[in-house]
């Protein structure tokens, strides 16, 4: 990432990946703030927990990923 300064907030760009469809990447996003302790840790954990992957959606990837690819 090349943002400087404090026009970069985390929160939105987690945000805007999520409305991207890139899960993912926002999960990863959230758990790098929230693990290394930058800006408001509640918040990152809230955000982080709604996009976990819940157990249906593992399982669902591993069949499809897994044994129909």
């Amino acid at each position: 990432m090349n943002y400087k300064g404090s026009a970069f907030d985390p929160i939105r760009e987690i945000q805007r990946l999520k409305s991207e469809n890139r899960r993912d990447d926002a999960l990863d996003l959230a758990r790098f703030f929230k693990d290394n302790q930058i800006a408001d840790q509640g918040k990152f954990a809230q955000i982080e927990k709604d996009l976990e992957y819940t157990a249906a959606e593992k399982i669902k990837s591993f069949i499809w990923n897994g044994a129909i690819k």
